[in-house]
């Protein structure tokens, strides 16, 4: 799929009319499309935090008027050195006096690493001391941790929308079951990744200004349930179609019948195949 049919399919992909043909493709698109409409929502809503960011001085000074004191001190204290991990070896102890046999040592009041590079050279963080009553301090941490927040975000995220959407596949099944509806499992499984697209946009590109949790749940399940009985009507209107070619008749050169043959179901044609009885 290329980049373009992205948005022509995001568009498609809010109309229920458009799943006919939407759930014939392949599960793999289904599932690539689902990771385009995370991605680029996820973008979009870092670039709407953006103005937040921007504003923290202010809002933190006003936040912080109230505070004596707020300090953040990264210290240890520890009895008896020890390994916390063999491989890649890291060392907690009180000194780096015995800094020999370890690539990381953490000791009481910074932090001893050999780098990669340069033939092993020994470097040095003090573990620090931050005033976050200090705006300027309290940017400057933000900034520190926003990287790691913006991974943790995205890993977080992801596990809650494939989650969202695998409980509602195995929901949506069981409804299609008491429907007698003919929609596949693995059909329905692209139909609420297609769909998921009202799900992820107002989820996270909302995120900056509300804090939406059941509406765009609610809004994806009321599309998937019209989406299954709009495809429902479908399929029946296929069959009755169907109803009349659904012979094969064999005449031999005389033009006497020689036999007749039934389609099994519209279901195995409409797969790309034709089985006889």
């Amino acid at each position: 799929m290329q980049f373009k049919e992205y948005f022509y399919t995001l568009f498609k992909s809010l109309n229920p009319e458009s799943y006919s043909e939407l759930s014939e493709r392949k599960l793999s698109e289904a599932f690539k499309y689902f990771l385009f409409i995370f991605i680029a929502s996820f973008i979009v809503m870092l670039l709407l935090f953006i103005p937040s960011l921007l504003a923290f001085n202010s809002f933190w000074e006003q936040k912080s008027v109230n505070l004596n004191q707020f300090e953040l001190d990264a210290s240890i204290n520890v009895n008896n050195g020890f390994y916390l991990l063999k491989d890649p070896s890291i060392k907690i102890d009180k000194s780096d006096a015995n800094f020999t046999d370890a690539r990381v040592m953490i000791t009481e009041d910074s932090i001893h690493y050999r780098s990669l590079f340069f033939f092993g050279k020994t470097k040095v963080l003090p573990l620090p001391s931050y005033d976050l009553k200090d705006t300027d301090t309290a940017r400057s941490l933000l900034y520190l941790l926003l990287p790691s927040l913006i991974i943790w975000g995205f890993i977080l995220f992801f596990a809650y929308f494939v989650f969202l959407i695998l409980f509602t596949w195995v929901i949506g099944f069981v409804i299609v079951y008491f429907l007698n509806n003919k929609i596949t499992a693995k059909r329905l499984l692209k139909i609420v990744f297609f769909a998921s697209t009202i799900l992820v946009s107002i989820q996270l590109v909302l995120l900056p200004f509300f804090r939406l949790l059941l509406l765009p749940v609610i809004a994806y399940w009321i599309l998937i349930l019209i989406i299954i009985f709009t495809l429902k009507d479908h399929v029946q209107e296929s069959r009755n179609v169907f109803r009349n070619k659904d012979e094969k008749i064999e005449v031999d050169d005389s033009g006497n019948i020689k036999s007749k043959k039934r389609k099994k179901s519209y279901d195995e044609e409409n797969d790309g195949y034709v089985e006889w009885k």
